[in-house]
């Protein structure tokens, strides 16, 4: 998991920088440090490469996974623009937190591009994204609880989550009062 939430939240804020630079100056500060807390732990539990059988790759893109990709992504950008326009700031956040837990990376697009667009404010994307990739982080424990239904490994899953989420926490408190926003 520490491997896969690394990978993750770093592509989640690529994502988001290539569509809407500025809104990486919000939630970076939670991001960094569920990046620092999965590295962490990663390298304390010792993750190795093991020997395992013969992959048989076929080739990453595919016609039904572009589309998927891009019904969720789409679905995902109504959503949060028509939560936004009716709700405000904390619809398009409930959207992201949603999105998050069906695809981060869809939703941190679509929040990069909504911003990108000034549809939102830099800031409500990136926190977004923040959002979205602490959904992810949890829906985590679940999917490996149905996959190995291995009690021990589901309460290990789940507090590494849980150190990961409070991490992000932490790191949108510092942001801010940091910010001056605080």
């Amino acid at each position: 998991m520490t491997t896969a939430t690394t990978a993750m939240l770093l592509r989640n804020e690529f994502i988001l920088g290539v569509f809407d630079p500025p809104a990486l100056s919000y939630g970076w500060p939670a991001l960094a440090l569920m990046v620092a807390v999965s590295v962490t732990v990663m390298l304390r539990l010792g993750v190795h490469d093991a020997a395992t059988a013969p992959l048989h790759l076929q080739s990453p893109i595919s016609v039904r996974q572009a589309l998927a990709f891009g019904g969720l992504y789409l679905l995902i950008t109504v959503a949060g623009d028509l939560a936004d326009r009716a709700f405000g700031q904390a619809g398009f956040l409930v959207v992201a937190a949603i999105g998050g837990l069906v695809s981060s990376a869809s939703t941190s697009a679509a929040a990069g591009i909504l911003g990108a667009q000034g549809a939102l404010s830099p800031a409500l994307a990136g926190y977004g994204v923040v959002l979205a990739s602490m959904a992810s982080v949890l829906f985590h424990v679940p999917v490996a609880q149905i996959a190995g239904r291995n009690r021990t490994l589901t309460r290990r899953l789940a507090g590494l989550a849980a150190l990961v989420i409070c991490a992000g926490v932490l790191g949108l408190i510092v942001d801010y009062v940091v910010s001056g926003r605080g």
